[in-house]
Parts: structure tokens; C-alpha cells; sequence
């Protein structure tokens, strides 16, 4: 038997256990198919105003609403991966309280930068004070936007 045939089939198997090393580094760091250098989904902006247009934009701005008012936000988002979650809480906050009103999430179902928008009815007028909507994607940084209900 010659030398070249006893190492062999130790280089094969130092081969593969290296390629086998540089695929599970290549791995480390990253989620489903994203890259590990992709960056991170952000809010550009929150809007909220009585009503929003075909592309998701508010198309009525305002901070003060009246009680009978339909409350929507619009939030921009960008570098949004496909399947993530845009998540917005309405909280009543008059006197320091917090009080959930609603809540909603959406999916997002192709990559990139856009508008979503929420809305929250109540079968009731809205009580006078102040409100936030609160927006996070992925369970990232939330971002809040304040307004109020008078009337």
C-alpha cells in the first residue's frame, strides 16, 4: 500500500469536517433566510388622523379627535422582512392610567418599506383624554405616538 492511499481517507475526512465547520459559522447569526448583515426593521413614522388613502396613508392628520371619531394610525416601516409582525396598542392614558382600548397586528407578506395602517372604533364615544398608540415590529423598539379625544 502506498503512502498517498493511508492518507487518504484522513484528508477526506479533515475535508469534510472542515466544510462541514464552515457551514455551521456561515449559519450562526442568522434567521430564516436573511442575511446575518440585514438590518434591523424600522419605524420611520407613526401618523394618526381620521382617515387614511388606498396606499395606507393618513389623508386626514390630526392629534385631537372627537369622541364619535374612527382613530387610525399609519405606520412606515422600513427594511421589513416578509413575515414580520407590526403590532399597535391603543391605550386610553388620561391621569397617568394605562388602559388597553385595542389592539391589532398585521403580517407583512413581502419584503421591503411601506405603509400600514389600524384602526379602533368604539361602539360608544370615546371618553375624553389622552391616548397613545404604541407600535413595535418584530417585538423591536416600540415607537409612540400621543393624542387626544376632546369634546
Amino acid at each position: 500500500m502506498s503512502s498517498l492511499s493511508r492518507t487518504t481517507p484522513a484528508a477526506l475526512l479533515f475535508a469534510l469536517l472542515a466544510a462541514a465547520a464552515c457551514s455551521r459559522s456561515d449559519r450562526e447569526g442568522r434567521t430564516g433566510d436573511a442575511p446575518a448583515d440585514a438590518p434591523e426593521p424600522e419605524i420611520v413614522s407613526v401618523q394618526v388622523g381620521r382617515q387614511v388613502d388606498s396606499a395606507q396613508r393618513v389623508t386626514d392628520p390630526t392629534e385631537t379627535f372627537a369622541p364619535d371619531d374612527t382613530l387610525w394610525a399609519s405606520v412606515e416601516t422600513r427594511d421589513t422582512p416578509a413575515g414580520a409582525t407590526i403590532a399597535v396598542r391603543w391605550l386610553y392614558t388620561e391621569g397617568g392610567d394605562e388602559q388597553l382600548v385595542a389592539e391589532d397586528s398585521h403580517t407583512t407578506s413581502a419584503a421591503g418599506s411601506g405603509f400600514t395602517s389600524f384602526h379602533a372604533t368604539n361602539a360608544d364615544p370615546w371618553p375624553a383624554g389622552s391616548y397613545q398608540v404604541r407600535v413595535r415590529v418584530n417585538g423591536g423598539e416600540e415607537q409612540t405616538k400621543a393624542f387626544r379625544v376632546s369634546g
